[in-house]
């Protein structure tokens, strides 16, 4: 009997800048609030992982920055919490892996709970980001609703 496990991650947007009336801050915008990875195979268990890759045909997270008036601007993520919830499991935050959309297999990233910088920008220009993500899981994870939160927070130089 192949045992059940759903994982759900939350995105949560966070926009941290200066005030100053004369200028055009920097935005941001998220397409997707929420990932959910379907159900394990035996595979993905045997591999010890299951993904969110749009060159697979799952949609990957659509990140853009609105540039503004040219401003300087740094795009981090972090985890809200060292645990997945349910934290009875002991799954950490670090099982939560993420990546660029063009990068290859070998550069996913650990989440953790402190800032990781995602992008930085300056100059009058949009940029586009497409997030991957991956979980690390194998057969003594058990069954479960899996949820942590994502925090993305933009500042502005």
């Amino acid at each position: 009997m192949m045992r059940q496990i759903k994982t759900i991650v939350f995105f949560l947007a966070m926009l941290l800048f200066s005030y100053n009336a004369m200028a055009e801050e920097p935005t941001l915008s998220l397409q997707t609030f929420y990932a959910r990875f379907s159900t394990p195979t035996k595979q993905d268990l045997n591999r010890g992982y299951i993904e969110k890759d749009r060159r697979n045909n799952i949609n990957a997270f659509k990140i853009t920055v609105y540039a503004g008036d040219g401003q300087g601007w740094e795009l981090y993520v972090k985890a809200n919490s060292h645990m997945f919830s349910p934290g009875a499991y002991g799954k950490k935050c670090g099982d939560l892996k993420w990546k660029f959309d063009h990068e290859n297999k070998n550069s996913y990233r650990r989440i953790k709970t402190g800032n990781q910088l995602v992008a930085t920008g300056s100059g009058k220009t949009d940029i586009t980001k497409y997030i991957d993500l991956k979980m690390v899981l194998d057969w003594s994870d058990p069954p479960a609703d899996y949820n942590i939160g994502l925090i993305f927070s933009l500042k502005v130089k």
